[in-house]
């Protein structure tokens, strides 16, 4: 039987979801500043999150969550975004926390967090100091720190990294452990020049034990989901997905740097020049004209990478080594658009927006300290597709 385009099976719960993230959209707006205070989001932003469904994007459908295909996901975290970037990111990471315990841990697992009081998660993925030993039914964590764990603030559940070694304690693998926030400390801080209401802050764990049915190889999820039917394709993508879904609440920071940049190009005079409007002014029409194209192909990659790897899902086409090359590759440029786009436009508008006060220069902020994710910096990722396509190891 023929299958259609997964563009065509768009979910209807899809248009109402957007259309809330659009109704708060000012509401997240006016909290930036206790935002940007504390750090972390608000309770009253984490309250409309949750009552707004929008911690249940990628949960699965049978947990009550959405299950949404990327490509509409999408939409709703550049939304997010388009209010404030710190809002997004913190969604962004905590739907894929749900997404990974979806797509790798056992269904008794998945039971046991999507169940829990607070099924939001937090995920990191290179420890920066990890002591292990083996122990009965298990693994003991002596001592362990991860940096950078987004939203954790208002976790139930974290994701760590462990190393898991052979008998000769050579590692031959990564171990995804979860673990309750209740064996987690939080070190508080995080206190950054961009992206500050996501609390990325570093955890560590002490003389934490983890069962072993809690500890899933990384590479047993290399070929999808072992857990959901294949009619589950959302549980199905590869990992390397999760590099294209970093990129979005940048994306989101685009489409406010673009409104705020609109909103005050109309009368403003540009100083030692023969232009009292600068919506007149060719310097203007050149810099709109190359930043929303870089915007848009930022925006059209992200989306047709979604596009294409649920496809290649839907139609149960393998994933080769280049495919996971070239994901990366476009969340680099990906990246590096977004951020030439909105620098543009942060040019164009003059020595005022250099102030601390300046709604342009959070956003300039947020949009550069998100594109520094090691996960998809453009310098590292070009190099490992280049060097795959001369048959060189990435």
């Amino acid at each position: 039987m023929a299958h259609n385009s997964v563009a065509e099976l768009t979910r209807a719960t899809s248009p109402s979801v957007l259309d809330r993230a659009r109704a708060l959209r000012e509401t997240f707006r006016s909290r930036i500043p206790e935002t940007d205070r504390i750090c972390r989001l608000p309770d009253e932003t984490v309250a409309d999150l949750e009552a707004g469904g929008f911690f249940k994007l990628l949960t699965p459908r049978r947990y009550g969550g959405l299950q949404m295909p990327l490509y509409d996901y999408m939409d709703v975290i550049v939304e997010l975004g388009r209010a404030d970037v710190s809002v997004a990111w913190t969604v962004n990471l905590i739907n894929t926390n749900a997404w990974m315990v979806g797509w790798i841990f056992p269904e008794f697992l998945q039971d046991k967090v999507f169940n829990s009081p607070n099924s939001r998660g937090s995920c990191v993925l290179n420890p920066q100091r990890c002591i292990v030993r083996d122990a009965p039914g298990g693994k003991l964590v002596e001592y362990g720190i991860w940096r950078f764990n987004s939203g954790i603030y208002h976790a139930g559940w974290d994701i760590v990294t462990i190393p898991l070694t052979d008998d000769s304690g050579n590692v031959v693998d990564t171990g995804l452990a979860l673990v309750p926030i209740s064996d987690v400390k939080i070190l508080d801080d995080w206190d950054t020049i961009g992206v500050r209401g996501s609390g990325s802050s570093t955890v560590e764990l002490h003389n934490v034990f983890i069962p072993t049915d809690h500890i899933v190889p990384l590479s047993h999820g290399a070929g999808g989901s072992t857990v959901h039917p294949y009619e589950d394709e959302l549980y199905h993508l590869p990992f390397h997905a999760a590099t294209i879904i970093l990129e979005l609440p940048m994306l989101g920071g685009c489409e406010a740097a673009l409104d705020i940049f609109m909103s005050k190009v109309h009368g403003r005079p540009i100083l030692h020049s023969r232009y009292p409007d600068s919506a007149k002014a060719p310097c203007t029409h050149l810099a709109l004209g190359e930043a929303t194209a870089k915007i848009d192909a930022a925006k059209l990659l992200a989306k047709s990478t979604f596009t294409y790897i649920h496809d290649k899902v839907h139609n149960r086409s393998p994933f080769v080594p280049e495919d996971f090359l070239r994901m990366r590759r476009d969340a680099g440029l990906t990246s590096m658009l977004a951020w030439q786009g909105v620098d543009l436009l942060a040019e164009a508008a003059g020595a005022s927006m250099m102030s601390s006060s300046h709604p342009l220069n959070r956003i300039w902020r947020d949009v550069r300290t998100g594109s520094l994710h090691a996960a998809q910096h453009p310098s590292s990722v070009f190099e490992a597709y280049g060097r795959g396509l001369c048959g060189l190891e990435p």
